[in-house]
């Protein structure tokens, strides 16, 4: 319902999946924190409001998908992503993963 700029929502959004890259192991904690330093730097309002499945359901829109697939950019390092394929229902999985274990 755009209640929050374009470019909050992909701050918020990178947040979000690097938290569950570190829990994945796809990235390390001290580039999830850089990342984070950067955006807190630049005020963006980090803080998730919206539950997996509200998440979730933005996300079934998302350009990047793929049928039952998602491509997701992976921050391995700063200046540095892989694309990564991904399903619909690992994507939900990747997303609990951060809004449940979050590192911060």
């Amino acid at each position: 319902n755009y209640e929050i700029s374009h470019g909050n929502a992909v701050a918020i959004g990178m947040k979000l999946m690097m938290q569950a890259e570190v829990q994945k192991k796809w990235c390390s904690i001290e580039t999830f924190e850089e990342v984070l330093n950067i955006l807190k730097k630049y005020e963006f309002d980090l803080e998730i409001k919206n539950s997996v499945d509200e998440i979730y359901e933005i996300i079934t829109s998302d350009k990047k998908r793929k049928g039952k697939n998602i491509d997701i950019a992976i921050a391995t390092e700063i200046g540095r992503s892989v694309l990564k394929r991904v399903s619909m229902i690992d994507l939900r999985k990747i997303l609990t993963l951060a809004m449940e274990d979050s590192i911060i």
